[in-house]
């Protein structure tokens, strides 16, 4: 004796997650963890009130990080380290409104980790060609690539960021070509010893990471302006694309007719 089942009109798949998203507090960042509500509002405030001037310092520390690339005379070159200290001592209390559940979710991916270690070598290898106080410039250059990776938890500027860090890149690019060329101010040569044998120079290092971080901050960019315009909201929720923190997929037979396929990939955030 047979036995047939009747089969569906028509067989679809539904495109979901594999496993369930979680629930993000988009309001928790260490600035307000660390300050009472009164300063926390103080500072808010103040960063955005001032943030075009913060930009003009930004931009400031640029032009002195490609100024002594081949210019070290002081006291012009103490007055562009302080200047870059200034700036780096602003971007830190920026990192501080990150939101630190997005900040845990990003670490979690393993691009994170992998952008992070070149952009760890490649200025810590501009850092020993320099051999002066220049490397605060590089402290300012890695911190900014960190942010820029970190800005999906970026969310009260995070479109200023995406905007300015364009600028990062004619700053990698000159500072690779003066380097190959050996063409920077004061430009040291170490070469890269294993084992007793000589592999490499820094220069190597320098074009290698350079290469990777070029290619890794275009994408994230290009995607985070792409979705900017993405992001809605309701009065109990929020949907924030992010470009850096993913998740699996998974199809999942229905047999739905309307309605084939199905992408649920946002975060959604109380």
């Amino acid at each position: 004796m047979a036995v047939t089942a009747a089969l569906p009109s028509a067989l679809t798949y539904e495109v979901s997650v594999s496993t369930q998203l979680v629930d993000l507090d988009l309001q928790r960042t260490l600035l307000k963890q660390w300050l009472s509500p009164h300063w926390f509002r103080v500072v808010d405030n103040g960063l955005r009130r001032w943030f075009s001037l913060i930009a003009s310092l930004w931009i400031a520390t640029v032009g002195c990080c490609m100024t002594w690339l081949v210019y070290t005379d002081e006291p012009a070159l103490s007055l562009m380290v302080v200047t870059t200290s200034s700036c780096v001592v602003v971007m830190l209390l920026l990192c501080c409104t990150l939101s630190v559940d997005v900040l845990w979710l990003l670490v979690q991916q393993h691009e994170f980790w992998f952008t992070t270690l070149f952009n760890t070598l490649h200025w810590s290898s501009l850092s020993l060609m320099y051999g002066d106080k220049r490397f605060v410039g590089c402290f300012f250059g890695w911190l900014h690539v960190q942010m820029a990776l970190t800005i999906d938890a970026n969310f009260s500027f995070h479109l200023q960021m995406a905007r300015s860090s364009w600028m990062c890149f004619p700053d990698i690019v000159v500072t690779v070509v003066l380097a190959l060329f050996n063409k920077l101010a004061g430009q040291r040569q170490l070469e890269i010893v294993v084992m007793g044998k000589t592999v490499g120079d820094l220069i190597d290092v320098l074009t290698l990471t350079s290469t990777t971080l070029i290619i890794f901050l275009l994408k994230i960019l290009i995607l985070k302006q792409r979705t900017a315009s993405l992001t809605r909201s309701s009065s109990s929720s929020k949907v924030i694309p992010c470009v850096v923190a993913k998740t699996t997929l998974r199809l999942c037979p229905s047999t739905s007719v309307v309605g084939s396929i199905k992408l649920h990939s946002m975060y959604y955030c109380s």
